[in-house]
């Protein structure tokens, strides 16, 4: 019964936000944007402001944590691939008729977002590894942005993209959490 309840829900998720990012070529521009250049873009503009503009103390720069972000995207990704084969969900356009593509179709299957697991997973290392830096904190909404522009495009269901969202978060605490022996490895003879 549950299941069946949270399937209805999701479908009416993908279908309202696809039919409203199907309104003009604006939206559709967006969805594509968010959902395709936006990784790009945010990565990059991250990792150019924490090398060169934040420093940690005199002389000092950050780079340890594009190790530990990269870190964080391959664990996110090899743990993604796993849940996808053994899941096999079907796309939200291979199942529901009203939906239109917007975008490039994937072949793979929906369960769960790869693009979310990764964005959400490159921010949370930037997020856990300095909580108080309040300048990393929009990197959570662009990967948001790029989670939402998924199901508007209708790749993914909602469900699929929460879970993408919690495997990314996940793993980079998992990296980046000085307890843990990823991080250790991963420091072993830097200072944080």
């Amino acid at each position: 019964m549950w299941a069946s309840v949270f399937s209805t829900i999701d479908s009416q998720i993908v279908l309202a936000l696809n039919h409203l990012a199907l309104t003009n070529d604006l939206t559709k521009f967006v969805v594509v944007f968010c959902s395709n250049g936006l990784i790009a873009i945010v990565v990059s503009v991250a990792i150019m402001y924490f090398l060169f503009n934040f420093p940690l103390s005199a002389g000092q720069r950050v780079r340890p944590i594009i190790g530990y972000a990269a870190v964080s995207i391959l664990l996110a990704m090899a743990a993604g691939y796993i849940i996808e084969t053994f899941i096999g969900r079907a796309r939200p356009f291979a199942l529901l008729s009203d939906i239109s593509v917007i975008g490039s179709i994937p072949k793979n299957t929906s369960m769960p977002s790869l693009h979310t697991l990764a964005a959400f997973a490159f921010a949370g290392a930037f997020i856990f590894w300095r909580p108080k830096v309040n300048h990393a904190w929009w990197l959570i909404a662009a990967a948001t942005l790029v989670g939402l522009s998924r199901i508007a495009a209708g790749l993914h269901y909602p469900t699929d993209v929460l879970v993408g969202a919690a495997i990314g978060i996940t793993c980079a605490y998992l990296v980046v959490y000085e307890g843990s022996p990823v991080f250790r490895w991963l420091s072993r003879g830097q200072q944080r």
